[in-house]
């Protein structure tokens, strides 16, 4: 079932096909889920696993688990499977054979309705919808069962959520923010016909009903802004805290950024809201502004300056959380000649990540029609320029590009040393990453001091404390949903194995498992 898109959009649409040299819209091939027949009242007996428990950093001594009406609802030892099976009238068993069994992964920060536009034309933005649909399908394959969105339009995203919904299309959980915040005058803010058109990159409407709001330009329209969101059912708020490019307009730019006041304002409303708000803040002074205000969870790490032992230490009294997306660093350690930091060996390291892991990314995951775009946008980011423009953006600013590999270790020092809560997301659908390909996560997180189980706790209970979801996500547990993945290997000793997904539950359905090619 396609997406149904009226007005502007619609008429986007028309055009961008007759490019393509069609008459409709491209349907994608979706994948088709397994085949299921355990009823929620029905038990599923998983059995002959390594069960791991990821509060602890070991494998727990029961070997399987029954599930029920999408929840586990028994966790068994080896010596009692013959009693299960007597007592309990099981619908389907399944052998783990020895392998690996953890809770779903989490991408707590990403994009699933964005779309790389680096070198796109007409012709490739009549895939772009089929690209939105491929996004779910990967991100649910890499074994990530709840992912956070954090900016896209409402009529995409809640597109998606239905069709996962009603089993038509396999995907994760997904919490949205929708439209994010933004001050007039601030990040995103490009004219008004840059932001009458913003809808047609995005894929559709930003807010839900008729009433057209916008960047706010006061604490009343703020609050405009919040009701509409929350009456269209977002999760959770996202605000932008920026005050500079990291490329486009000028170097001496300067956004607007929401006051003191006005961040205390969101802080409020939220609370009313019963929902917590996410910070975008990539310089230092917005990171400060969003931690005074108290906002929960800072989006990203810092490119002009790290954040200090003091800045952490208030972050951790106050409950504030980061999900530092490092992920982006393979991205902004472009190439740029002798400026920047081109010799700093975390710009070198995530040059390294980019070349090893990004471009097998994108190739698993860019349908085939816009896979060129994306080989083309990696050839740009590793050809020499002295002076790097990004098409149609403007002149990139290589300090503040590398500043972010640069400042990243001394910033997630201290937020170790503080203890203040870190998050694993990717910002995938931005730039050349992906959502829910956590590899470059798992790799820089450990480079950077944590331990495997660490990293593996961050991206699965971490990241549900960090979201108050604690109680029914991120750990195999009695009671709690049945967000399940099997592995072949035992991620405690290399978190490589995550890679190796064998299959994966959601609510304790089966919603992907791996078919040897022959």
């Amino acid at each position: 079932m396609m997406m149904k898109k009226r007005g502007v959009n619609a008429v986007w649409d028309s055009i961008t096909n007759l490019a393509a040299g069609r008459t409709r819209s491209y349907e994608y091939p979706r994948q088709p889920l397994p085949e299921w027949n355990v009823g929620e009242e029905e038990y599923l007996f998983l059995h002959n696993l390594n069960i791991l428990d990821v509060d602890v950093g070991k494998i727990r001594d029961e070997r399987g688990l029954l599930v029920r009406n999408r929840r586990i609802e028994e966790l068994v030892l080896p010596q009692d499977f013959e009693s299960v099976r007597a007592n309990y009238r099981i619908e389907k068993e399944i052998d783990g054979d020895g392998q690996y069994l953890i809770p779903g992964l989490s991408d707590l920060h990403c994009h699933v309705s964005l779309v790389s536009e680096f070198g796109a034309g007409l012709k490739e933005m009549s895939y772009w919808d089929a690209q939105r649909l491929k996004n779910s399908e990967e991100t649910l394959k890499q074994g990530c069962t709840f992912i956070r969105d954090c900016g896209g339009s409402w009529q995409i995203l809640e597109y998606l959520k239905s069709e996962i919904e009603a089993n038509r299309l396999p995907g994760p959980r997904i919490m949205t923010s929708h439209a994010p915040i933004t001050p007039r005058g601030g990040m995103w803010d490009e004219g008004v016909l840059a932001n009458y058109l913003a809808p047609l990159f995005f894929g559709g409407k930003m807010f839900r009903g008729n009433k057209r709001v916008g960047f706010p330009r006061n604490e009343r329209e703020i609050l405009d802004v919040m009701a509409v969101l929350d009456e269209g059912g977002c999760d959770f708020f996202k605000t932008y805290f920026e005050d500079k490019p990291i490329y486009g307009h000028k170097q001496t730019t300067v956004y607007t950024m929401f006051s003191p006041q006005q961040a205390r304002l969101i802080r409020e409303r939220a609370d009313q809201c019963g929902k917590k708000v996410a910070a975008h803040s990539l310089f230092i002074k917005g990171s400060r502004r969003a931690i005074e205000a108290g906002l929960d969870t800072l989006e990203h790490c810092t490119v002009d300056a790290p954040y200090t032992l003091d800045d952490a230490k208030t972050m951790a009294q106050r409950g504030i959380a980061i999900v530092p997306t490092l992920s982006i660093g393979c991205f902004l350690a472009m190439e740029c000649g002798g400026q920047g930091y081109p010799d700093d060996p975390e710009v070198r390291f995530f040059a390294e990540l980019r070349k090893r892991n990004a471009v097998a990314h994108a190739r698993q995951v860019a349908v085939p029609q816009l896979w060129k775009s994306y080989q083309r946008f990696f050839e740009w980011l590793d050809t020499r320029f002295e002076v790097r423009k990004m098409p149609i953006v403007g002149k990139v600013y290589p300090e503040r590009v590398h500043g972010f590999a640069h400042f990243a270790p001394e910033s997630i020092r201290n937020f170790q040393e503080a203890g203040v809560r870190v998050g694993v997301g990717t910002d995938g659908g931005t730039g050349i990453t992906f959502c829910g390909f956590l590899e470059n996560e798992f790799e820089a997180l450990h480079r950077y001091g944590y331990s495997k189980a660490q990293v593996l706790r961050m991206a699965t209970l971490g990241n549900m404390e960090i979201l108050g979801l604690e109680d029914n996500l991120g750990s195999l547990e009695e009671g709690k949903y049945a967000d399940m993945v099997l592995l072949d290997d035992n991620p405690f000793e290399d978190l490589i194995a995550c890679k190796k997904v064998r299959m994966v539950f959601k609510d304790g359905r089966l919603v992907y498992e791996w078919i040897k090619e022959k």
